[in-house]
Protein backbone atom coordinates (compact mmCIF):
# COMPACT_ATOMS: atom_id res chain seq x y z
CA UNK A 1 0.00 0.00 0.00
CA UNK A 2 1.40 3.38 -1.03
CA UNK A 3 2.11 5.76 1.79
CA UNK A 4 0.66 9.20 1.40
CA UNK A 5 2.79 12.24 2.26
CA UNK A 6 1.80 14.44 5.11
CA UNK A 7 0.42 17.85 4.02
CA UNK A 8 3.42 19.69 5.51
CA UNK A 9 5.88 17.39 3.76
CA UNK A 10 4.04 17.86 0.48
CA UNK A 11 4.27 21.65 0.81
CA UNK A 12 8.00 21.42 1.57
CA UNK A 13 8.51 19.25 -1.49
CA UNK A 14 6.63 21.71 -3.66
CA UNK A 15 8.77 24.61 -2.37
CA UNK A 16 12.05 22.98 -3.42
CA UNK A 17 13.76 24.54 -6.51
CA UNK A 18 14.55 22.12 -9.29
CA UNK A 19 17.65 23.49 -11.08
CA UNK A 20 17.12 21.27 -14.08
CA UNK A 21 13.60 22.61 -14.43
CA UNK A 22 14.97 26.17 -14.32
CA UNK A 23 17.55 25.34 -16.98
CA UNK A 24 14.85 23.83 -19.14
CA UNK A 25 12.67 26.93 -18.69
CA UNK A 26 15.54 29.23 -19.65
CA UNK A 27 16.49 27.07 -22.62
CA UNK A 28 12.99 27.03 -23.98
CA UNK A 29 12.82 30.82 -23.73
CA UNK A 30 16.41 31.41 -24.83
CA UNK A 31 15.34 33.63 -27.71
CA UNK A 32 13.51 35.93 -25.35
CA UNK A 33 16.59 36.06 -23.10
CA UNK A 34 18.84 36.86 -26.04
CA UNK A 35 16.42 39.45 -27.42
CA UNK A 36 16.22 41.36 -24.12
CA UNK A 37 20.01 41.22 -23.64
CA UNK A 38 20.71 42.41 -27.18
CA UNK A 39 18.12 45.18 -26.82
CA UNK A 40 19.77 46.51 -23.66
CA UNK A 41 23.23 46.33 -25.30
CA UNK A 42 21.93 48.23 -28.34
CA UNK A 43 20.42 50.94 -26.11
CA UNK A 44 23.71 51.23 -24.18
CA UNK A 45 25.72 51.39 -27.41
CA UNK A 46 23.46 54.10 -28.78
CA UNK A 47 23.88 56.09 -25.55
CA UNK A 48 27.67 55.75 -25.64
CA UNK A 49 27.77 56.70 -29.30
CA UNK A 50 25.57 59.77 -28.81
CA UNK A 51 27.55 61.00 -25.83
CA UNK A 52 30.29 63.46 -26.97
CA UNK A 53 33.90 62.81 -26.07
CA UNK A 54 35.21 64.75 -23.08
CA UNK A 55 38.81 65.97 -22.87
CA UNK A 56 40.96 66.93 -19.89
CA UNK A 57 43.35 69.84 -20.54
CA UNK A 58 45.96 70.66 -17.94
CA UNK A 59 48.70 73.26 -17.44
CA UNK A 60 51.35 73.08 -14.72
CA UNK A 61 52.70 76.03 -12.74
CA UNK A 62 55.08 76.21 -9.80
CA UNK A 63 57.11 78.50 -7.59
CA UNK A 64 59.56 80.70 -9.56
CA UNK A 65 62.84 78.94 -10.34
CA UNK A 66 66.23 80.20 -9.15
CA UNK A 67 66.77 82.53 -12.11
CA UNK A 68 63.28 83.99 -11.79
CA UNK A 69 63.81 84.39 -8.04
CA UNK A 70 66.95 86.39 -8.75
CA UNK A 71 64.99 88.67 -11.08
CA UNK A 72 62.30 89.08 -8.43
CA UNK A 73 64.98 89.83 -5.84
CA UNK A 74 66.33 92.67 -7.98
CA UNK A 75 62.83 93.96 -8.66
CA UNK A 76 61.55 93.89 -5.08
CA UNK A 77 64.70 95.19 -3.37
CA UNK A 78 64.01 98.08 -1.04
CA UNK A 79 66.83 100.66 -1.38
CA UNK A 80 67.04 101.43 2.33
CA UNK A 81 65.48 98.52 4.20
CA UNK A 82 64.75 94.82 3.73
CA UNK A 83 63.14 93.36 0.61
CA UNK A 84 59.71 94.73 -0.18
CA UNK A 85 58.41 91.25 -1.02
CA UNK A 86 59.98 87.83 -0.75
CA UNK A 87 59.54 85.49 -3.78
CA UNK A 88 57.51 83.14 -1.56
CA UNK A 89 55.11 85.96 -0.72
CA UNK A 90 54.78 86.88 -4.38
CA UNK A 91 53.95 83.29 -5.39
CA UNK A 92 51.45 82.97 -2.53
CA UNK A 93 49.67 86.04 -3.89
CA UNK A 94 49.65 84.47 -7.36
CA UNK A 95 48.17 81.25 -5.94
CA UNK A 96 45.33 83.23 -4.44
CA UNK A 97 44.74 84.89 -7.80
CA UNK A 98 44.49 81.46 -9.49
CA UNK A 99 41.49 80.44 -7.37
CA UNK A 100 39.95 83.88 -6.96
CA UNK A 101 36.39 84.11 -8.24
CA UNK A 102 36.92 87.81 -8.95
CA UNK A 103 39.91 86.98 -11.18
CA UNK A 104 37.92 84.26 -12.94
CA UNK A 105 35.08 86.69 -13.57
CA UNK A 106 37.53 89.26 -15.01
CA UNK A 107 38.98 86.55 -17.27
CA UNK A 108 35.53 85.54 -18.58
CA UNK A 109 34.77 89.19 -19.39
CA UNK A 110 38.18 89.52 -21.04
CA UNK A 111 37.54 86.42 -23.20
CA UNK A 112 34.01 87.49 -24.19
CA UNK A 113 35.26 90.93 -25.23
CA UNK A 114 37.61 89.27 -27.73
CA UNK A 115 35.12 86.88 -29.31
CA UNK A 116 34.78 86.86 -33.06
CA UNK A 117 31.29 87.42 -34.45
CA UNK A 118 29.34 84.18 -34.33
CA UNK A 119 31.25 82.62 -31.43
CA UNK A 120 29.28 81.67 -28.35
CA UNK A 121 30.09 83.69 -25.20
CA UNK A 122 31.60 81.84 -22.29
CA UNK A 123 29.40 81.46 -19.21
CA UNK A 124 31.04 82.34 -15.91
CA UNK A 125 29.30 79.63 -13.88
CA UNK A 126 30.49 76.93 -16.29
CA UNK A 127 34.08 78.18 -16.21
CA UNK A 128 34.20 78.66 -12.42
CA UNK A 129 32.70 75.23 -11.72
CA UNK A 130 34.78 73.39 -14.33
CA UNK A 131 38.16 75.00 -13.63
CA UNK A 132 40.29 73.07 -11.15
CA UNK A 133 43.44 74.29 -9.42
CA UNK A 134 45.02 71.51 -7.37
CA UNK A 135 48.41 70.81 -5.83
CA UNK A 136 50.17 67.85 -7.37
CA UNK A 137 50.84 65.10 -4.84
CA UNK A 138 53.11 62.10 -5.28
CA UNK A 139 52.78 59.57 -2.56
CA UNK A 140 52.08 61.64 0.52
CA UNK A 141 54.23 64.65 -0.36
CA UNK A 142 53.35 67.69 -2.46
CA UNK A 143 55.66 68.30 -5.42
CA UNK A 144 55.23 72.09 -5.38
CA UNK A 145 53.53 71.96 -8.79
CA UNK A 146 49.97 73.21 -9.21
CA UNK A 147 47.69 71.75 -11.87
CA UNK A 148 45.31 74.13 -13.65
CA UNK A 149 42.80 72.10 -15.66
CA UNK A 150 39.51 72.16 -17.54
CA UNK A 151 37.26 69.28 -18.65
CA UNK A 152 35.18 70.01 -21.73
CA UNK A 153 34.13 68.82 -25.18
CA UNK A 154 36.06 71.22 -27.43
CA UNK A 155 39.68 70.23 -26.88
CA UNK A 156 41.23 73.01 -28.94
CA UNK A 157 39.21 75.75 -27.28
CA UNK A 158 39.75 74.40 -23.77
CA UNK A 159 43.51 74.15 -24.19
CA UNK A 160 43.52 77.78 -25.31
CA UNK A 161 41.35 78.78 -22.34
CA UNK A 162 43.65 77.07 -19.82
CA UNK A 163 46.77 78.67 -21.31
CA UNK A 164 45.10 82.08 -21.60
CA UNK A 165 43.94 81.87 -17.98
CA UNK A 166 47.43 81.02 -16.72
CA UNK A 167 48.91 83.93 -18.70
CA UNK A 168 46.08 86.23 -17.56
CA UNK A 169 46.69 85.44 -13.88
CA UNK A 170 50.44 85.78 -14.38
CA UNK A 171 50.09 89.22 -15.96
CA UNK A 172 47.58 90.38 -13.36
CA UNK A 173 49.73 89.23 -10.43
CA UNK A 174 52.79 90.86 -11.99
CA UNK A 175 50.96 94.14 -12.59
CA UNK A 176 49.59 94.08 -9.05
CA UNK A 177 53.09 93.49 -7.67
CA UNK A 178 54.60 96.34 -9.71
CA UNK A 179 51.71 98.64 -8.83
CA UNK A 180 52.04 97.86 -5.11
CA UNK A 181 55.79 98.48 -5.15
CA UNK A 182 55.48 101.73 -7.10
CA UNK A 183 52.77 102.92 -4.72
CA UNK A 184 54.94 102.00 -1.73
CA UNK A 185 57.99 103.79 -3.14
CA UNK A 186 55.87 106.81 -4.13
CA UNK A 187 54.59 107.14 -0.57
CA UNK A 188 58.15 106.86 0.75
CA UNK A 189 59.37 109.48 -1.73
CA UNK A 190 56.51 111.80 -0.84
CA UNK A 191 57.38 111.61 2.85
CA UNK A 192 61.05 112.28 2.06
CA UNK A 193 60.16 115.30 -0.08
CA UNK A 194 58.09 116.62 2.83
CA UNK A 195 61.02 116.11 5.21
CA UNK A 196 63.39 117.88 2.81
CA UNK A 197 61.03 120.84 2.39
CA UNK A 198 60.58 121.08 6.17
CA UNK A 199 64.35 121.01 6.70
CA UNK A 200 64.81 123.79 4.15
CA UNK A 201 62.11 125.91 5.75
CA UNK A 202 63.67 125.49 9.19
CA UNK A 203 67.07 126.42 7.76
CA UNK A 204 65.63 129.56 6.16
CA UNK A 205 63.98 130.57 9.43
CA UNK A 206 67.24 130.16 11.34
CA UNK A 207 69.22 132.16 8.75
CA UNK A 208 66.49 134.83 8.63
CA UNK A 209 66.70 135.20 12.42
CA UNK A 210 70.47 135.62 12.15
CA UNK A 211 70.03 138.23 9.42
CA UNK A 212 67.63 140.23 11.58
CA UNK A 213 70.14 140.26 14.41
CA UNK A 214 72.99 141.12 12.03
CA UNK A 215 71.06 143.95 10.37
CA UNK A 216 70.47 145.43 13.81
CA UNK A 217 74.17 145.22 14.55
CA UNK A 218 74.97 146.86 11.22
CA UNK A 219 72.64 149.76 11.94
CA UNK A 220 74.21 150.21 15.36
CA UNK A 221 77.69 150.13 13.80
CA UNK A 222 76.69 152.78 11.32
CA UNK A 223 75.27 155.09 13.96
CA UNK A 224 78.25 154.62 16.26
CA UNK A 225 80.69 154.98 13.37
CA UNK A 226 79.34 158.24 12.07
CA UNK A 227 79.25 159.72 15.55
CA UNK A 228 82.89 158.76 16.29
CA UNK A 229 85.75 161.08 15.21
CA UNK A 230 87.72 159.82 12.25
CA UNK A 231 90.84 157.90 13.32
CA UNK A 232 92.77 156.66 10.33
CA UNK A 233 94.73 153.41 10.43
CA UNK A 234 96.81 151.66 7.82
CA UNK A 235 95.05 148.60 6.47
CA UNK A 236 95.78 146.88 3.12
CA UNK A 237 97.70 149.89 1.91
CA UNK A 238 94.59 151.99 2.42
CA UNK A 239 93.64 154.39 5.11
CA UNK A 240 90.36 153.03 6.49
CA UNK A 241 88.37 154.40 9.43
CA UNK A 242 88.36 152.02 12.39
CA UNK A 243 84.59 151.95 12.62
CA UNK A 244 84.36 151.23 8.89
CA UNK A 245 86.52 148.10 9.27
CA UNK A 246 83.93 146.68 11.74
CA UNK A 247 81.10 147.68 9.47
CA UNK A 248 82.73 145.96 6.48
CA UNK A 249 83.15 142.76 8.55
CA UNK A 250 79.48 142.74 9.41
CA UNK A 251 78.58 143.23 5.75
CA UNK A 252 80.79 140.26 4.83
CA UNK A 253 79.02 138.08 7.40
CA UNK A 254 75.67 139.21 6.02
CA UNK A 255 76.72 138.27 2.49
CA UNK A 256 77.65 134.79 3.71
CA UNK A 257 74.30 134.39 5.40
CA UNK A 258 72.53 135.40 2.19
CA UNK A 259 74.49 132.69 0.33
CA UNK A 260 73.47 130.14 2.95
CA UNK A 261 69.87 131.21 2.49
CA UNK A 262 69.96 130.27 -1.20
CA UNK A 263 72.24 127.21 -0.99
CA UNK A 264 71.54 123.68 0.33
CA UNK A 265 75.19 122.99 1.08
CA UNK A 266 74.97 124.35 4.64
CA UNK A 267 71.79 122.47 5.63
CA UNK A 268 72.72 119.72 8.08
CA UNK A 269 71.27 116.25 7.17
CA UNK A 270 69.85 117.41 3.85
CA UNK A 271 72.37 115.49 1.76
CA UNK A 272 71.43 112.18 3.37
CA UNK A 273 67.74 112.74 2.73
CA UNK A 274 68.44 113.66 -0.88
CA UNK A 275 70.47 110.48 -1.35
CA UNK A 276 67.62 108.37 0.05
CA UNK A 277 65.16 110.16 -2.24
CA UNK A 278 67.39 109.47 -5.25
CA UNK A 279 67.61 105.78 -4.30
CA UNK A 280 63.80 105.57 -4.20
CA UNK A 281 63.51 107.31 -7.55
CA UNK A 282 66.10 104.92 -8.99
CA UNK A 283 64.12 101.95 -7.64
CA UNK A 284 60.96 103.32 -9.25
CA UNK A 285 62.73 103.63 -12.60
CA UNK A 286 64.09 100.09 -12.23
CA UNK A 287 60.68 98.64 -11.42
CA UNK A 288 59.00 100.52 -14.26
CA UNK A 289 61.70 99.31 -16.64
CA UNK A 290 61.87 95.59 -15.85
CA UNK A 291 58.63 95.05 -13.94
CA UNK A 292 56.77 93.90 -17.05
CA UNK A 293 59.30 91.17 -17.80
CA UNK A 294 59.81 89.39 -14.48
CA UNK A 295 58.02 86.13 -13.66
CA UNK A 296 55.98 85.81 -10.49
CA UNK A 297 55.38 82.12 -11.20
CA UNK A 298 57.07 79.42 -13.25
CA UNK A 299 54.92 77.99 -16.05
CA UNK A 300 56.22 74.42 -16.13
CA UNK A 301 54.04 73.30 -19.01
CA UNK A 302 51.16 74.67 -21.02
CA UNK A 303 48.06 72.65 -21.91
CA UNK A 304 48.26 70.88 -25.29
CA UNK A 305 45.57 68.90 -27.17
CA UNK A 306 46.16 65.13 -26.97
CA UNK A 307 43.13 63.85 -28.94
CA UNK A 308 42.65 61.30 -26.16
CA UNK A 309 39.19 61.60 -24.56
CA UNK A 310 38.76 60.95 -20.86
CA UNK A 311 35.04 60.17 -21.00
CA UNK A 312 33.55 57.00 -19.51
CA UNK A 313 35.05 53.67 -20.60
CA UNK A 314 32.89 52.44 -23.49
CA UNK A 315 33.90 48.81 -23.07
CA UNK A 316 33.00 48.87 -19.40
CA UNK A 317 29.63 50.43 -20.17
CA UNK A 318 28.86 47.76 -22.77
CA UNK A 319 29.96 44.97 -20.41
CA UNK A 320 27.70 46.29 -17.65
CA UNK A 321 24.88 46.65 -20.20
CA UNK A 322 25.34 42.99 -21.25
CA UNK A 323 25.21 41.83 -17.62
CA UNK A 324 22.16 43.97 -16.89
CA UNK A 325 20.52 42.79 -20.10
CA UNK A 326 21.06 39.17 -19.14
CA UNK A 327 19.49 39.76 -15.74
CA UNK A 328 16.51 41.54 -17.27
CA UNK A 329 16.25 38.73 -19.81
CA UNK A 330 16.08 36.10 -17.05
CA UNK A 331 13.40 38.10 -15.27
CA UNK A 332 11.45 38.35 -18.52
CA UNK A 333 11.81 34.57 -19.06
CA UNK A 334 10.49 33.70 -15.60
CA UNK A 335 7.64 36.18 -15.87
CA UNK A 336 6.70 34.69 -19.25
CA UNK A 337 6.83 31.17 -17.82
CA UNK A 338 4.68 32.18 -14.84
CA UNK A 339 2.07 33.74 -17.13
CA UNK A 340 1.97 30.61 -19.30
CA UNK A 341 1.69 28.33 -16.25
CA UNK A 342 -1.14 30.44 -14.85
CA UNK A 343 -3.02 30.30 -18.12
CA UNK A 344 -2.65 26.51 -18.32
CA UNK A 345 -3.88 26.13 -14.75
CA UNK A 346 -6.85 28.37 -15.47
CA UNK A 347 -7.74 26.43 -18.62
CA UNK A 348 -7.47 23.08 -16.76
CA UNK A 349 -9.77 24.25 -14.04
Amino acid sequence: MNQQLEPSAARAYDDEIDLMELVVIVWRARWLLMAVTVLVIIIAAAYVQSKPSVYHLEAQVSHPNSFQEAELGVLTLNPTEDDLYLPQEVFATTQRELVSRATQREFVLWVNQRLVKGQQPMVFDWFANTLKVEAEVRGKAATGVYLVSLVCVDEERCSGLVNDYVDFVHDKARQALVSDMLEFLASKSQRLVGSIDLLRENHKLVVADKLVVLDTQIEIAREVGWATPVVEVLASDKKVPRYYAGYRLLESVRAQLLLQLESDAHISGLRGLQQRLESFESAKRRISGIGGDVSVLNIVDYAYPTNVPVSSNKKLILAVAALLGGMLGLIAVFISHSIKSYRKTTVAV
